[in-house]
């Protein structure tokens, strides 16, 4: 079918078959083509209002700390812009990869920047801002699989033993708190309120935390930075560890481990271990508890 196609076309010229008035007329709606596209280009960027684009992208992204996320993300960029002398609308994609190769900072923290500028692209792209996104196929830092720890019970209680920060940690090893989650916490009653990572978090709280708390007040960790309980944290699990009382230096996140760990293995459901860690979706509690070996 395709032979009996080309067959009853008529033949396409090469540039070799062509006169040179052909050649000219051609050369000359070329050039006219990419004086138009260039010119668009230019308006483009001339017309533009970067941050108000900006910021109606922002207005797009659901919570607050996505919206610092990529604001912070969009300002290295600007920066990065400036520096270079290239106007944001007008970017190649040769400078996006120059960029991309030049920011600072852990693999995972890069990549997040990349993605971010990147979904501002695709967005302006979709809403005919501009013709082309600068940001495509750019190569993402490589990242070390990070190691994850779980302290054991006996190892909890060691650490409990020698802390001053006993309520704090009780929290964060028996209800799966984030550290972060800790100073806006608000308690009624057994159950809580408070906010992690941006979403809303919603929940019971264990006996064994409401006796931890007990006497704290409605809001039992306001007064406490995360930095104070993450620093102490530090010193006690790296003494503990150096004294053989542990395995490891353990981190304050390494105790929402010991949580997920202990709640799964009580009746192996993801999906209850899911709600209770606050993750949005139950594949991310699947990939965590596949970091953690338990899975």
């Amino acid at each position: 079918m395709k032979n009996e196609i080309q067959k009853s076309l008529p033949g396409i010229p090469s540039v070799e078959d062509l006169s040179p008035d052909a050649k000219k007329s051609i050369f000359r709606e070329t050039v006219k083509r990419r004086l138009v596209r260039e010119m668009d280009r230019q308006i483009d960027a001339a017309t533009a209002d970067v941050g108000e684009l900006i910021g109606d992208f922002l207005r797009t992204r659901k919570s607050d700390h996505t919206r610092r996320r990529y604001r912070r993300a969009l300002d290295v960029w600007l920066t990065w812009c400036d520096g270079a002398g290239v106007h944001p609308i007008l970017a190649s994609a040769r400078e996006a990869d120059l960029f991309s190769a030049q920011i600072e900072g852990a693999p995972a923290s890069a990549n997040n920047t990349i993605s971010a500028v990147s979904s501002w692209y695709s967005t302006l792209l979709k809403w005919g801002k501009i013709s082309r996104t600068p940001f495509v196929k750019i190569s993402r830092r490589t990242e070390t699989a990070p190691t994850h720890s779980v302290p054991s019970e006996k190892e909890v209680r060691a650490i409990l033993t020698d802390s001053a920060s006993s309520p704090a940690i009780i929290a964060m090893a028996y209800r799966g708190f984030r550290v972060g989650a800790l100073r806006g916490l608000r308690v009624s009653g057994s159950r809580f309120q408070t906010m992690s990572k941006g979403k809303s978090w919603t929940g019971e709280l264990p006996p064994v935390v409401l006796r931890a708390i007990r006497g704290l007040g409605d809001r039992p960790f306001s007064d406490v930075p995360a930095s104070t309980i993450q620093a102490a944290f530090k010193r006690i699990t790296a003494r503990l560890a150096a004294e053989g009382k542990i395995e490891h230096a353990y981190s304050v996140h390494d105790l929402r481990h010991f949580y997920a760990t202990r709640e799964y293995k009580k009746d192996h459901d993801l999906v209850r271990v899911s709600r209770l860690l606050n993750h949005g979706d139950v594949k991310v509690t699947t990939k965590y508890l596949h970091d953690l070996g338990i899975l």
